[in-house]
């Protein structure tokens, strides 16, 4: 700092002719970079306090003194043989800086080299990690920016969902007490932590952490997530609604269409289904995804079987069965080509009724 100070004021003392217009770029320089330098408070200071991408605008000045100085070389091959040795060397370091950037597991494996005290970079590494599935190593740097920022609320939500997928919940549901004893109001960690808490078994809790959540945050996945819990613990009509009220907010949500035309369809309990409604809803869902999935396309063959269109039901279940063997999953095309058994018998296909639940008789 004392030398950039000092710099301003050779050029300030040389104030006529060139020092006059190498005071202007590096004073460009300098304010530009002021957002940044800690005088000035900046929310990413909270998370780092260096960032080199930073330097990219004020960069403009320095790039345009240099140029300007390139002016004043004699001979114009001289000039052009220097500006040319200056963009290659630009590129080079431009394309072998770019590969940290090539990928997001690059990107925080380098911030980490760099800084591994790091908390974000480990946090945000640590998930990236989960989706690939290297959990062992995902908890070991997401423990290591919690180490650095016990305070990190996300870091112990994501914690808490490697440690469900691992099939450790009650290590997961600590996590998640410490996620939300810090952001008692954070729908999203809500939502995670119904997921561990449905994959567990615990249904009726996971559907008590989705309310709070659509509560805090009215939001049409949290409905969708919660309509198939409602769903799998036998309180269908209230899954239908909540399925209803995501629609009205997005129509065109695949998986909410799909989901609420097979329920019409195949819902153990006889008032909730409604044949004409379904085949209408998996029909748009259908032409969203230009009947080319297979569980899309199976859900519209449910749908006519209920509405009592089975020529209908027997074209579409093959349709799903051909485009399930195309994918690759035979277990899928296994499913439908029972379904297209009943199709063909002239019969709808309806679910049993979930363990504990009792729908109402035909």
């Amino acid at each position: 700092m004392a030398l950039w100070c000092g710099l301003l004021a050779l050029c300030g003392w040389f104030h006529r002719g060139r020092g006059r217009h190498a005071l202007f770029g590096l004073g460009c320089f300098t304010v530009n970079l002021l957002p940044v330098l800690g005088f000035l408070n900046m929310y990413f200071l909270k998370l780092s306090r260096v960032s080199d991408h930073f330097d990219y605008l004020p960069l403009t000045a320095i790039v345009a003194m240099g140029a300007a100085g390139l002016c004043l070389l004699p001979g114009t091959v001289r000039l052009r043989l220097a500006g040319g040795a200056l963009v290659l060397s630009l590129s080079l370091l431009t394309a072998q800086r770019a590969r940290v950037f090539a990928t997001e597991e690059g990107l925080w494996r380098d911030t980490l080299a760099k800084n591994p005290a790091a908390w974000i970079a480990h946090a945000n590494l640590g998930w990236v990690l989960a989706d690939q599935h290297k959990y062992d190593e995902a908890i070991t740097h997401l423990n290591a920016s919690l180490q650095s920022n016990p305070a990190n609320a996300q870091a112990h939500c994501n914690l808490g969902r490697v440690l469900s997928l691992q099939g450790r919940f009650t290590d997961a549901e600590g996590q998640f007490g410490m996620a939300l004893k810090l952001k008692p109001n954070d729908a999203g960690i809500r939502r995670s932590y119904a997921s561990a808490l449905a994959e567990e078994g615990k249904k009726e809790a996971a559907v008590r952490e989705l309310r709070e959540a659509l509560r805090l945050q009215p939001e049409a996945g949290t409905r969708v997530q919660l309509a198939r819990l409602l769903y799998e613990t036998g309180q269908f009509r209230d899954a239908a609604a909540k399925y209803r009220q995501a629609l009205a907010a997005q129509p065109d949500r695949v998986e909410g269409l799909s989901n609420l035309a097979w329920m019409l369809a195949a819902c153990p309990d006889p008032a909730v289904r409604n044949g004409p409604e379904a085949v209408r809803l998996a029909e748009r869902a259908c032409r969203l995804t230009e009947f080319k999935q297979a569980q899309v396309v199976s859900v519209l063959a449910a749908a006519y079987a209920e509405a009592g269109r089975f020529t209908d039901a027997v074209a579409a279940s093959e349709k799903a069965v051909e485009l399930a063997t195309a994918a690759g999953d035979a277990r899928f095309a296994a499913m439908n080509r029972r379904l297209l058994g009943l199709y063909r018998a002239g019969r709808p296909f309806h679910e049993p009724a979930p363990s504990g639940v009792r729908p109402n008789p035909e």
